[in-house]
C-alpha cells in the first residue's frame, strides 16, 4: 500500500516529547491534516519563526520535589504571548480534596493568583490564561490535600484482613489481631501477635493506577520478639488481596502472581514514623500494603511471642500532573501547493508540486528514517511522532523526488553484481568456444 505524501494545512509545534500527544488531542483537527513537530524528537531543528506555524504548545511535568503542597514547573518560552494554561486531570477529584473550585498559581516572583477550574471534554482542566514573555519561567501550583487511598488506615473502623503464612502447622494459638488503645493517633492501633507461624494483616490501595507514583506513611511500635516488617504487594491480576500461597499452572508459573517488596523496621519500643515511595512494575493490576510478624525463634525453637503495633497508615498519590500551555498564533496564512505523486521504483517517489507560493511542509507518512532524501533539500524532520517531513522553501511548479538512499545504494550494488555475473558468464562462454575451435 502506498504511503501518503501531502502538505498539511497547519503546523503545530510542541516543546516536549511524544508523551504530550495524549494532551494535544482536543486541540487538533484531523480533517485539517495538521502536522505536529515535537521539540524532543527534532532537537529544535525547526525554528518558531516559520510562517506556517499555527499553534505553539509547551508541555511540562513538575520538578521532582519532596514537597507535598507545591508543584513547580520550569518552562522555556520561545514566543511571547497570552497562553491558555491546562492541567492534566487524571482523576483530580479522586485523589485530592478540593475545598474550592480554584487552584493557587504563582508565576516567577509575581503575586499568587487564584485560577478557576474548568473541566473540558478531554482529560484536561483549564485554569485560565497568563501572559508569558520569551525566556525561562517558573510556574508554581499549590497542590490540594491528598486523599488517603486506604480504607480504615487508622483502624478506627476495625481490623484489616489477616492470615497465617507459609505453614503446614495448625493455627497458632498465639496468633492474634486486636485493636488496642495504645495509638499513635486517634483511639485505636492494630496489635499483631505471632507464635510459631508468621502472620500478616493487609489491605488494598483504592483507585490504583499503573502509571502513578505513591507515597506511603505509617507508624509502628515494637513490643517484643522480632522486628515488624512492612510489605508492598502488587498483583498481575485484579484480585482482592495478595496471593500468599499461589497455585502453579501448567507452564510452571504462578497464576495470578503477587510481587512482594519488604522492609524490616526498627525494634523501637516507642512510636516510629515511616514513609516510603513506590511506583508499580509493568503489568500490575492491583496493589496494597501489609504488615508481617515473624516467629520469635532460633533454629525452629520458639523463644516467645512477637508483638508489634501499627497505626495511621496513609497511601497517597504523588502529584505528577503535567501542565500544557497553548498559544494560538493569529494571522497565520497557509497557502498549500497542489501535491500529486506516484511510485516510480523501489522506495522512490516522484512528487509533482504546483502553485507553491510560500514555504511549506511536505510529509511522507512512512516510519522516520534519516536515509530518506528530498531532491530539493529542506530540513528533514520527524513529524507526528513517526513520519518523515521536509520544510521546503522552493516556490513555483516543479517535480521533486523522494528517495530512500540505502535502498537506492542496494539497487545500484545489486545491478552491478548482476552485471558482473552476466559478464562473467559471457566471458566463460566465449573462452569455451575459443578452446573448442
Amino acid at each position: 500500500m502506498l504511503p501518503e505524501i501531502y502538505s498539511p494545512r497547519e503546523l503545530v509545534y510542541v516543546e516536549g516529547g511524544v508523551e504530550a500527544a495524549e494532551d494535544l488531542a482536543s486541540f487538533l483537527k484531523t480533517e485539517e491534516r495538521e502536522a505536529v513537530l515535537f521539540a524532543g524528537q527534532n532537537k529544535k531543528e525547526v525554528g518558531l519563526e516559520t510562517e506556517i506555524l499555527s499553534q505553539y504548545f509547551i508541555w511540562q511535568e513538575p520538578k521532582p520535589t519532596e514537597s507535598r503542597t507545591e508543584a513547580i514547573y520550569e518552562v522555556e518560552v520561545a514566543r511571547s504571548g497570552e497562553y491558555e494554561i491546562y492541567l492534566r486531570d487524571d482523576g483530580l477529584l479522586t485523589y485530592y480534596k478540593l475545598a474550592q473550585s480554584w487552584l493557587e498559581v504563582k508565576v516567577d516572583n509575581q503575586p499568587t493568583e487564584q485560577f478557576s477550574l474548568e473541566k473540558t471534554d478531554h482529560n484536561l482542566v483549564r485554569l485560565g490564561s497568563l501572559y508569558l514573555t520569551v525566556g525561562n519561567h517558573q510556574i508554581s501550583l499549590r497542590v490540594p490535600s491528598p486523599i488517603n487511598l486506604l480504607a480504615n488506615g487508622s483502624f478506627e473502623e476495625g481490623q484489616w484482613p489477616a492470615v497465617e503464612l507459609f505453614s503446614t502447622n495448625k493455627s497458632s494459638d498465639e496468633a492474634t489481631f486486636i485493636l488496642t488503645a495504645d495509638a499513635r493517633e486517634g483511639k485505636n492501633s492494630l496489635q499483631i501477635s505471632s507464635g510459631q507461624n508468621p502472620v500478616a494483616a493487609y489491605t488494598t490501595i483504592n483507585h490504583f493506577r499503573l502509571t502513578d507514583k505513591y507515597q506511603v506513611y505509617f507508624s509502628a511500635k515494637h513490643l517484643q520478639g522480632k522486628e515488624p516488617i512492612f510489605v508492598i504487594w502488587q498483583n498481575d491480576d485484579r484480585v482482592e488481596g495478595p496471593i500468599w500461597n499461589p497455585k502453579i499452572n501448567q507452564f510452571g508459573t504462578a497464576d495470578p502472581l503477587t510481587y512482594f517488596s519488604s522492609t524490616k523496621l526498627a525494634q523501637a519500643n516507642t512510636w516510629q514514623d515511616y514513609n516510603f515511595v513506590f511506583k508499580s512494575q509493568a503489568g500490575i493490576k492491583s496493589a496494597g500494603v501489609a504488615f508481617i510478624n515473624e516467629p520469635n525463634a532460633i533454629n525452629n525453637m520458639l523463644l516467645g511471642v512477637t508483638k508489634n503495633l501499627f497505626d495511621n497508615v496513609n497511601v497517597e498519590r504523588v502529584f505528577g500532573n503535567p501542565i500544557l500551555l497553548r498559544l494560538s498564533i493569529t494571522g497565520t496564512k497557509i497557502s498549500n501547493p497542489e501535491i500529486t505523486f506516484k511510485e516510480i521504483g523501489a522506495a522512490r517517489y516522484q512528487v509533482n508540486v504546483k502553485r507553491a507560493t510560500e514555504p511549506y511542509l511536505l510529509v511522507l507518512s512512512t516510519a522516520f528514517d534519516s536515509g530518506w532524501n528530498s531532491s530539493v533539500g529542506g530540513r528533514h524532520l520527524l513529524v507526528n511522532g513517526y513520519a518523515n517531513g521536509w520544510l521546503v522553501d522552493r516556490k513555483g511548479d516543479y517535480v521533486l523526488f523522494l528517495d530512500y538512499l540505502p535502498q537506492k545504494q542496494f539497487t545500484i550494488g545489486l545491478s552491478v553484481f548482476i552485471g558482473m555475473i552476466i559478464f562473467s558468464l559471457i566471458y566463460l562462454g566465449v573462452m569455451t568456444i575459443g578452446r573448442r575451435k
